[in-house]
């Protein structure tokens, strides 16, 4: 409802929303101040052209980072760009301000992604469980192109839980490519999976480099995952395979990356400047 109503306002030139009107226009939609924003033909375009990927695509939480903003075209809808931006919580706006269409999304998977001036997003992932096992050590492995930050820590959290993040390395060199870790918790949070791996500053964990999928912490002594090395595909979003374990999320986007393996376990992409 909030990212709808902020849609309006942007339609309306950042004018307050005429919630109280109720004329024949806008009687079924009074979030709207200006009548008729979205065309029957708008919506019939909507729901005649916009593919199905576009639907798994954004159960990512896929958030602008600097400032907020991106350009981009989805696969399918090419001849309409739209401008995104979303927060931290997982919300997702796009907008085309010439045909004024505005998409509100909430999500809860991992990922934060710069659109960045290229003005193009394209997702290319395959998805299988994975987990970690406590008190056991295992290796976190990145890919690093760019430059950018030189060391980052790497933290363990749970949203689910009030529990401060897990420091597991600090001043981990980023050409480095992979760390040892071992993760320690109290046996109540085991096979709760809503654990993530972040990178941070050195200096500042608010400041994330990257985060990962949302995975599951198993018990010492459990059978770990099975690491099989991902692989791109150009179509549409699936799961598909027999593998134990591992994801593959790659991003055409320009700017410094960082994809992640969580020792056997899982890629994660890091945008920045």
């Amino acid at each position: 409802r909030s990212m709808a109503k902020l849609a309006a306002i942007m339609a309306n030139g950042g004018q307050p929303l005429d919630v109280n009107s109720n004329n024949g226009e806008t009687s079924s939609n009074n979030t709207f101040h200006e009548p008729q924003l979205l065309s029957p033909s708008t919506y019939s375009l909507i729901t005649t052209r916009l593919p199905t990927t576009f639907d798994q695509v954004l159960q990512e939480n896929i958030t602008a980072t600097i400032g907020g903003f991106g350009y981009f075209r989805l696969e399918g809808f090419e001849d309409m760009e739209f401008i995104g931006w979303g927060g931290s919580g997982g919300s997702l706006l796009l907008w085309n301000p010439e045909l004024k269409v505005g998409f509100g999304y909430c999500m809860n998977a991992f990922h934060t992604a710069l659109l960045g001036d290229k003005r193009s997003l394209k997702m290319l992932k395959e998805v299988v469980d994975y987990w970690l096992v406590a008190e056991t050590q295992q290796t976190v492995r990145w890919k690093f192109s760019g430059s950018g930050a030189q060391q980052f820590s790497i933290y363990l959290s749970n949203d689910n839980y009030k529990l401060s993040p897990q420091a597991l390395a600090s001043n981990v060199i980023v050409t480095d490519e992979s760390r040892n870790v071992i993760v320690s918790l109290n046996p109540q949070y085991y096979n709760d999976k809503g654990f993530y791996l972040i990178f941070t500053s050195v200096a500042n964990i608010s400041d994330i480099y990257a985060r990962s999928e949302n995975f599951e912490v198993k018990q010492n002594g459990s059978a770990p995952a099975e690491y099989v090395p991902p692989t791109t595909t150009s179509q549409s979003p699936t799961s598909t395979g027999t593998k134990k374990s591992g994801a593959n999320i790659n991003f055409d986007i320009q700017n410094i990356y960082l994809l992640m393996l969580c020792g056997f376990v899982a890629y994660m992409l890091v945008t920045r400047n």
